[in-house]
């Protein structure tokens, strides 16, 4: 679980959750069982890839979403539905006068305390809410994400 993902960020919204990655785990069949995913921790880089960031600080906090049946964050509580679960993961930003191929500061290394847990059919997701910015045409954050996780 591990990859690059671009959020192309001159359409988003000041606090508005926005998926950045997303995995399902597999669920089991007749012929192989499901196993759940143990997720122990989570790396995440980020590194500016549009124009200069702009007039303000772009900053943003991640997290992790994981353990609802759909994909929409927006997954409601119900008889046949779970929603997803948070954790926190840290903020990064970028500073104003920061150019293509800056790298956000801090670079994010959480170990968990427990392990976070994604049962079979279930949604894992790597989540950015922006904090604040001032849209700049071409804006664009290129993420670098590694779960330190298996399946047991």
């Amino acid at each position: 679980l591990q990859g690059f993902f671009t959020a192309n960020v001159t359409s988003l919204t000041v606090d508005t959750d926005y998926i950045i990655s997303s995995h399902q785990v597999p669920a089991g069949t007749a012929a192989v069982p499901g196993r759940s995913l143990y997720v122990y921790g989570v790396t995440i880089e980020a590194v500016n890839t549009g124009a200069v960031v702009g007039a303000t600080a772009m900053t943003w906090v991640m997290s992790l979403a994981g353990g609802h049946t759909a994909v929409s964050l927006a997954t409601a509580e119900g008889a046949t539905t779970k929603a997803p679960r948070r954790m926190p993961i840290g903020v990064q930003s970028l500073a104003a006068t920061a150019a293509i191929g800056i790298a956000a500061t801090p670079r994010l290394a959480v170990k968990f305390s427990s392990p976070f847990v994604v049962h079979p059919g279930e949604f894992i997701q790597t989540v950015m809410r922006l904090w604040s910015f001032t849209s700049v045409a071409s804006q664009a954050i290129r993420f670098a994400i590694a779960f330190d996780a298996q399946y047991e």
